[in-house]
């Protein structure tokens, strides 16, 4: 795994840049920046409806009687799942070119159009990223599984939010996270050109694991999944699919589309808890259905000025539950010099089994003391604590604190009713500064 990652980095596409500048602040809010996939690629991405909905599990695919088993004991509230995932984009086979004047030198003609174009060469790959993604299971009970999926990006080395997404699924399966492993065992053997279903060992970092493989292949595509037979957790994805040929190519050139590589191998799998995950919903979290937050961000790159800009975010409840809500967010910063507004849209979940909910009961608040430990994660190096009581947006409020080597993301929660009324992210690499106040909730 190691020379994957270095190999990433060395391909590193440094165009990400302009997004990472958004999205250093977009998972505080719940927002992906914009051109960011609606769905995690592979395994663990959103499950439209709950009960009884269709899991995304290949492994429920191939064993559909079986919906209604349970999770593995491993599994529970609290358990948090860690994946290195990287995506590289493969240039397909033949040249690119450019259209140029009449009287310009070039390389051949479309007939159809009697347009002229010059070869540009070998079709540009585009590049590669790394990060983790972090699979925070935050309520379940007999029918429903919810998961917080957060992920995040690797850049030059340094770890940066990017966005978190709701994962909601069934229990026995949390979107192909994991299975019973006598779920697994009673796959029937395949062994054909489209599909298989092999055991046997499979070497993850220094240990070998004894292991189920599930792959297919449709067209171009194709994917598979590598389950420990012990534990019945996900150790390794990956996946391929090749884009259609497409653009002007030479009279007799062979073109070839491109390809999107993915891979997510297991990393750790921990149980994380608070002194609040296991309260009830506040009463106001049945019936507020707004959350408007205001503040700025604020970049400066060194020996520049800086420059700050105004933000909005909304929070919409989308689906209301007795213990957890989905969340509907949509972020604004307002626009620069004559610019549009940057307007991001994006899924979130709040329940209290999370380090940073959108409520936390008063009677835990007030038992919280500053500097307290709360979590400590050897993977991220992401230190969670607590800073103590400050004065907030509604009287005073109690401060929690996401520490990473590189930035911090805080929180603020008003003591008496424990609703969430303030955040900032603090991006000490992208030097970027966001903090935001709650202005309304209705």
């Amino acid at each position: 795994m190691a020379e994957e990652k270095s190999e990433m980095r060395k391909n590193f596409d440094f165009r990400l840049v302009p997004a990472l500048l958004t999205a250093s602040f977009a998972l505080v809010y719940g927002c992906k920046p914009p051109g960011t996939a609606s769905k995690l690629g592979g395994p663990g991405g959103n499950v439209t409806g709950v009960s009884n909905a269709a899991d995304g599990s290949v492994v429920l695919n191939m064993s559909p009687n079986s919906a209604g088993s349970g999770p593995p004991d491993n599994i529970k509230v609290g358990t948090r799942i860690t994946y290195y995932t990287a995506t590289a984009s493969v240039a397909g086979d033949g040249h690119w070119y450019e259209p140029v004047g009449p009287n310009e030198p070039f390389d051949f003609v479309d007939k159809k159009t009697d347009q002229h174009y010059k070869d540009q060469g070998q079709k540009p790959s585009g590049g590669s990223s790394e990060g983790y993604t972090e699979y925070n299971v935050v309520y379940m009970d007999g029918d429903t599984c919810v998961m917080e999926v957060v992920a995040w990006g690797l850049l030059s080395g340094v770890l940066k939010p990017l966005f978190r997404t709701p994962g909601i699924g069934l229990p026995g399966f949390g979107g192909g996270i994991w299975a019973r492993p006598e779920v697994l065992e009673g796959l029937p053997d395949i062994n054909t050109d489209e599909q298989k279903i092999l055991r046997g060992p499979y070497k993850l970092g220094d240990k070998q694991v004894d292991s189920v493989w599930l792959s297919t292949t449709l067209g171009t595509g194709n994917s598979y999944y590598v389950y420990d037979r012990a534990t019945g957790l996900m150790i390794r994805y990956g996946g391929s699919a090749e884009g259609t040929p497409g653009g002007i190519h030479a009279e007799g050139e062979v073109q070839t589309g491109g390809k999107i590589l993915s891979i997510s191998t297991l990393l750790a799998k921990r149980q994380v808890s608070a002194p609040w995950f296991n309260d009830p919903a506040p009463q106001w979290a049945q019936t507020v259905n707004e959350l408007d937050f205001e503040g700025n961000i604020t970049t400066q790159m060194p020996g520049g000025p800086a420059i700050a800009l105004p933000v909005t975010s909304k929070i919409f409840v989308a689906e209301r539950h007795p213990q957890w809500l989905k969340l509907r967010t949509e972020v604004t910063v307002k626009g620069i010099n004559g610019m549009p507004d940057n307007v991001s849209n994006g899924e979130s979940i709040a329940a209290s089994a999370m380090y940073d909910p959108l409520w936390i009961q008063p009677s835990t608040l007030a038992n919280l003391r500053a500097g307290q430990q709360l979590d400590n994660d050897p993977t991220l190096n992401l230190q969670t604590q607590v800073v103590g009581k400050k004065a907030g947006p509604r009287g005073d409020m109690m401060v929690i604190a996401e520490t990473m080597p590189n930035g911090e993301l805080i929180f603020g929660y008003d003591l008496q009713t424990g609703m969430l009324v303030y955040m900032r992210t603090q991006d000490k690499g992208m030097f970027n500064d966001t903090e935001l106040t709650l202005k309304n909730s209705n």
